[in-house]
């Protein structure tokens, strides 16, 4: 695993520890000394702890121990019957730890009750956990492995191998794999809702790396890992109530080492829910509640016209290496697409060109700071401003089949929707 070099990893925690304050819930005992990694599963209002507890204890065991840390939350207002199915959850959680037998892998209720309201949510409980786990870690003295679950998800039986494997090496951070399931008794509308959703996602990934994007990954949080020594130099989880993860993520890209576990999978559940703001739950919701009758049963998504104006960018940018005044920063931005040009102008680039011209000794590093500052939500922003002035939002199967067909890959042209979400599953494995 990679460490830093100048810094002992118990002195990357104490600094982290004393720059960013967090909340005085801890287990109130140490993990073994043999831990190697530890899962954090924010849990609020959930029913079924146990399946996701069962699919972890019976995955293949690892070479080096594992704990889990279940983050039971609310807020100082909760409703009552959040309340009780909490009560009800760090039970359900007790009997299982009772019955568990096996001394690879323990488990750990973290009630983390009466949160203020403010902050109360995913990003919080994720932090509470995250940061108990940094410092576990630092305990122990062990650089191990942070790793993100969510409490309606199960895994595939070597996740645990699959992952420490991957950090064998001078990894930083991952994304996991994920595919989700649904029940096949489902009604017809919710499970288009899932297929098209995960497709959506795909489809996002697959046309920034169509263009050429070289920050193209997914922000699932259940599908995050991280070494603790990359959380405690990344400032840690932040508080976000929704978005946690898409946020979190874009910190660790610049600190390098990420990338991608394909031999493994979380299989997130596709439920409709009301936990956070936006994600899969609400999704699902506003999809099965408006979405499905307004739209005419078509689920829409970013025309692929967007991905193609950032695949004719990403070669011009290196023109405006040099740039120092705004009239030669216009004489070049006039070469770009309409709909990059329009976005960069409305986001001041002219003023961050000059910085990185001053900042930077050569044109590649130029290029490379100004991709890094069009990643993450400054990505999102231009493709809803593309989508609000120049391409519309389309239908989502139309648009997938479009790219295969620019992929030109052979004998990938689907019939139905999960034959293509299939497709683009399958192309995710094969180019990672």
């Amino acid at each position: 695993m990679a460490s830093s070099q100048h810094k002992s990893f118990r002195k990357v925690c104490s600094y982290y520890f004393k720059r960013f304050n967090s909340l005085d819930i801890t287990l109130g005992n140490s993990i073994s000394s043999e831990t190697k990694l530890i899962v954090v599963i924010p849990a609020i209002d959930e029913a079924n702890i146990t399946d996701t507890l069962s699919s972890l204890a019976d995955c293949v065991e690892p070479a080096g121990e594992v704990a889990v840390f279940i983050v039971v939350n609310s807020g100082a207002s909760a409703a009552s019957d959040v309340l009780a199915q909490n009560e009800n959850c760090l039970e359900e959680i007790g009997k299982f730890i009772s019955t568990l037998g096996k001394s690879w892998i323990s488990f750990y209720p973290l009630p983390a009750l009466n949160l203020p309201d403010k902050n109360a949510g995913v990003g919080l409980a994720r932090k509470i956990g995250m940061d108990e786990a940094l410092g576990q870690f630092s305990g122990i003295n062990t650089n191990g492995v942070i790793v993100c679950l969510d409490a309606d998800c199960i895994v595939k039986s070597n996740y645990f191998t699959s992952i420490l494997n991957h950090y064998s090496g001078k990894a930083r951070s991952a994304c996991i794999y994920f595919e989700h399931s649904w029940r096949e008794e489902e009604d017809p509308i919710t499970e288009q809702g899932i297929i098209s959703y995960e497709l959506s996602l795909r489809y996002f990934v697959e046309g920034l790396k169509y263009a050429g994007f070289p920050h193209s990954y997914h922000t699932v949080g259940s599908c995050m890992t991280v070494t603790a020594e990359t959380y405690a130099l990344a400032g840690g989880m932040n508080k976000r109530q929704a978005g946690e993860d898409f946020y979190f993520i874009n910190k660790l890209i610049p600190l390098g080492a990420f990338g991608f576990i394909n031999d493994t999978c979380v299989y997130p559940s596709g439920r409709i829910s009301d936990r956070v703001p936006f994600g899969t739950g609400k999704a699902l919701r506003d999809w099965k509640a408006f979405k499905h009758k307004e739209q005419n049963g078509v689920f829409l998504s970013y025309s692929l016209e967007t991905f193609k104006d950032i695949r004719e960018t990403i070669p011009l940018l290196a023109s405006l290496h040099g740039c120092d005044d705004s009239i030669k920063f216009n004489g070049k931005i006039e070469n770009f697409p309409q709909s990059v040009a329009g976005f960069f102008q409305d986001q001041g680039l002219s003023d961050k060109v000059k910085e990185l011209n001053r900042e930077t000794s050569s044109r590649d590093q130029f290029v490379q700071r100004l991709l890094l500052w069009w990643s993450g939500l400054r990505m999102v922003k231009y493709v809803h401003y593309a989508r609000d002035h120049h391409y519309p939002l389309c239908d989502l199967q139309v648009e997938t089949l479009k790219l295969l067909s620019e992929l030109k890959l052979e004998n990938t042209q689907p019939e139905n929707v999960l034959g293509i979400l299939e497709t683009y599953r399958k192309l995710e494995l094969r180019l990672n």
